[in-house]
């Protein structure tokens, strides 16, 4: 799972430049054009012919020519309404005039350049093409410059070390073997050393004590517990189905072992996304346990939460559901924001979550009942038709 640090989170959320100019038109220019001015220009209800629900509509103007000259603060005919020169809007059916607060707000994104990102055929989802190509973590990997730290040997703590280096700070005591077991066990296994372990621990003199009790520890099915049950808190893990009655899964335990199983036996991230995602199609043509793992695997899919009374006729909720933990936990993308509308921060539009909203809806869910309907359905055999005629 991609990992978003902090430092490039805030540095993104920093207003400057384009991202401070569309953050004044959200935070202030939309919601005061929504309450003051499109009651009576938005819409059908274009008084004077003049639109502002849309970059397109205020660039086109009105019966007195367009409404906003990009820059041009005192020579807009919006402003020199709001001001009462000559025009005086909103009337005072609509409220009367704006505060002067609220006209400030509209001068200043004038001056701006009147930046509108409702609409613009230069524009994905809140920003510039250039930008969304630019996006840091769409990016491919590259090589970074080995550093030269005589004081570290592994290739990480090179950059540790520098970091460390440059902000003035020193290294924390060496732990002594004590403390050192106890930090490895609970990390790796979520529970502390035995006494016997520690007594191990502190009599092996061999040359790589610390390399021995590592290679236990990850060896330890407690190992996948601990971290396996990591990934379960993010795909939001539950042995119930979540709607009005919580009815139980009876099913659900055999996703959770196969999360742990996947972390004891090492598997490769990739194969376990997919597997997740479309094992049971990626294992179709399989049999036996093959086929087995790849259904379970899909219990991903399967533990979406369920909504409201009759979850039939909710199931819509569901698909959004999937889609907003899919884009948190794999992409690193708040993918529920596209639900309603273009993203505002990040390359992802409502055209692309209604694409992915189809495949999901086009997805057979195991249904696991609910209170008008008590009995669960859908759910996927485990062996193949050959396997199920041999039993039989």
């Amino acid at each position: 799972m991609r990992l978003l640090s902090l430092l490039a989170l805030l540095s993104f959320l920093s207003p400057c430049g384009a991202w401070a100019e569309d953050e004044h038109f959200e935070r202030h220019v939309r919601p005061l054009l929504e309450k003051r001015c499109l009651q009576c220009h938005g819409g059908t209800r274009a008084g004077g012919g003049l639109s502002l629900d849309s970059a397109k509509g205020w660039q086109a103007g009105g019966a007195s020519g367009p409404a906003i000259i990009p820059g041009d603060v005192d020579g807009s005919l919006l402003i020199q309404a709001i001001e009462g020169r000559g025009l005086e809007m909103p009337p005072e059916e609509a409220g009367g005039q704006l505060s002067g607060e609220e006209i400030e707000v509209l001068r200043k994104w004038v001056a701006m350049g009147a930046p509108d990102p409702r609409s613009g055929s230069d524009r994905i989802a809140g920003m510039t093409l250039d930008q969304a190509r630019g996006w840091w973590s769409f990016q491919p990997l590259s090589r970074v410059e080995r550093l030269s730290v005589p004081e570290a040997s592994a290739a990480v703590d090179r950059f540790l070390v520098a970091a460390r280096s440059s902000a003035g700070l020193s290294e924390s005591p060496v732990a002594d073997r004590r403390q050192l077991l106890r930090r490895l066990t609970y990390d790796l296994t979520g529970m502390p050393p035995t006494m016997a372990e520690l007594r191990a621990f502190m009599a092996d003199d061999s040359s790589d004590p610390v390399g021995i009790v590592v290679e236990r520890l990850l060896n330890s099915p407690q190992y996948g517990v601990q971290w396996g049950r990591r990934w379960l808190d993010v795909v939001r893990y539950a042995d119930t189905a979540g709607e009005n009655t919580d009815r139980p899964l009876p099913h659900a335990w055999r996703y959770r072992n196969w999360v742990i199983d996947a972390f004891n036996r090492d598997m490769p991230y990739d194969e376990f996304v997919r597997l997740q995602l479309a094992g049971d199609l990626l294992r179709a043509e399989s049999d036996g346990a093959v086929r087995a793992e790849g259904i379970i695997a899909t219990g991903y899919l399967a533990i979406a939460r369920r909504f409201g009374h009759d979850i039939d006729k909710d199931m819509y909720l569901t698909h959004e559901d999937v889609i907003d933990n899919l884009g948190k936990n794999f992409l690193g993308l708040t993918l529920g924001c596209a639900r309603c509308h273009d993203h505002k921060y990040d390359p992802v539009s409502a055209a692309d979550y209604y694409a992915l909203y189809g495949i999901f809806e086009s997805t057979r869910f195991a249904f696991p009942g609910c209170e008008p309907k008590g009995q669960p359905r859908d759910l996927v055999p485990l062996v193949g038709s050959h396997e199920a005629r041999t039993i039989e």
